[in-house]
C-alpha cells in the first residue's frame, strides 16, 4: 500500500490520497495495493455521497473507483447516477465500462443519449454491454433510441442487424428472426469470400 496509508487510516485520509494523485501510479502499474486501497475507501465511506469528489478528479483511479462503487454498490449507487453519467464521455475506457454496466441496474430514459454514446464506444467490451442493454430496455425507450439511431446513418448502418433483430424479437416475429439471422450469416460468408479472394 501507499506508505502513508494503513488499514487504520480514516476515510478522509484515504480520499485525500486518491485526490492528490498518490494512487494514480499504483493504479496504472496494476499494483494490487491500489485495489486494496480502493476497497478500503469503499469500506470506510460513511455514505455513497462522500465519494462525490472522486467524480471531479482528472485522475483515472478516482473516476474508476467512483464509477465502480456506483456500479457495484447496489441501490446506494442510484443516488450518484446523475453524477456518474457526466463521465460517459470520459477518456478512460475503464470508467465508461463501469457507467455503461451501471445502466443495467439504474436504467432511466434520461440516459438514452449516454447509451447511444456507448453503442459507438471505441472499447469493444463497453459496446457489447451497451448492445445487450439495448435489447433489454423498455419498449418505449427502445423505439425512441432506434428513432434517434436511424437519424445518424453511420450508427444505423453499423447496428442495422442488431436493431432488426431486437425489433423482431420484441414483436415475437419468428419468421423475421430466422430471415435476419440467415441474412447476417450470408453477409459474413460474403466477407470471408472477399478476404479469401484478395
Amino acid at each position: 500500500m501507499d506508505r502513508n496509508i494503513t488499514n487504520d487510516s480514516s476515510f478522509d485520509e484515504l480520499l485525500e490520497s486518491f485526490l492528490s494523485g498518490d494512487i494514480e501510479e499504483l493504479f496504472h502499474d496494476k499494483d494490487k495495493s491500489s485495489v486494496q486501497l480502493g476497497n478500503l475507501l469503499w469500506d470506510k465511506m460513511p455514505s455513497v455521497n462522500h465519494i462525490k469528489p472522486l467524480f471531479y478528479s482528472q485522475f483515472e483511479s478516482c473516476q474508476y473507483w467512483g464509477t465502480y462503487i456506483v456500479n457495484e454498490g447496489n441501490d446506494d449507487g442510484r443516488e450518484l447516477m446523475d453524477l456518474a453519467i457526466c463521465l460517459a464521455g470520459s477518456h478512460f475506457a475503464t470508467v465508461r465500462y463501469n457507467i455503461c454496466s451501471a445502466l443495467w441496474d439504474f436504467w432511466n430514459n434520461r440516459f438514452i443519449e449516454a447509451l447511444i454514446l456507448f453503442l459507438n464506444d471505441r472499447d469493444e467490451q463497453t459496446r457489447m454491454v451497451a448492445l445487450s442493454l439495448l435489447g433489454q430496455i423498455p419498449v418505449k425507450d427502445f423505439e425512441s433510441i432506434v428513432y434517434k439511431l436511424k437519424k445518424d446513418e453511420y450508427t444505423a448502418c453499423k447496428l442495422r442487424h442488431s436493431i432488426e433483430y431486437f425489433s423482431a424479437l420484441r414483436a415475437n416475429n419468428v419468421e423475421s428472426l430466422k430471415g435476419i439471422i440467415q441474412n447476417t450469416n450470408d453477409e459474413v460468408l460474403k466477407k470471408v469470400e472477399l478476404l479469401r479472394d484478395s
